[in-house]
């Protein structure tokens, strides 16, 4: 690559992180790994290892599990230019980091799996109940309509026999 596609390209991350405010740190996080594996891919491993710990930090403060994929890239860029450079203590380092993370990662992951399955239970049961309270209600309709209709023929059964007495005399 040539050095004006190098500046450009730092020119429109530059912009990419204007629009991200300080609250955004996984946006951050995003154009710091960017520009950290732009500068690693132009043999910048220095100024490429400031900007990856800048996306670490940002990503550490804007952890998610959903943000996984981001994570990993990003150790796997720190552990390359430490090997790279030949620093195996910190490759190993990286190495223990992202262990914990994916555990991490994989713990968070089946609690919010546990969480969606109570849920869904949960919304099944009420579901259940909500169509339990629907037969209960539309029984007490059928049992209203039933004595209704019972005491609109025993009336008309009164008046008949009213009728056929009054007839009769």
């Amino acid at each position: 690559r040539k050095d004006s596609d190098v500046s450009r390209i730092d020119s429109f991350l530059y912009i990419a992180g204007t629009k991200y405010d300080s609250a955004d740190s996984v946006g951050l996080a995003r154009v710091y790994y960017m520009k950290a594996r732009m500068f690693y891919e132009t043999n910048m491993i220095d100024s490429a290892e400031v900007v990856a710990l800048k996306a670490q930090k940002y990503l550490e403060v804007g952890y998610k599990s959903y943000y996984y994929l981001l994570i990993k890239n990003n150790i796997e860029l720190l552990r390359d230019m430490y090997e790279a450079r030949g620093d195996y203590k910190k490759v190993i380092e990286y190495n223990d980091l992202w262990m914990r993370k994916d555990e991490e990662i994989r713990a968070n992951e089946v609690k919010e799996l546990e969480l969606q399955y109570e849920f869904d239970s949960k919304e099944a049961e009420l579901e259940g109940l909500k169509s339990d309270k629907s037969y209960q209600e539309n029984l007490y309709r059928m049992y209203a309509l039933f004595c209704f209709l019972l005491a609109l023929t025993i009336l008309f059964v009164l008046l008949l026999i009213r009728l056929k007495k009054r007839d009769m005399n």
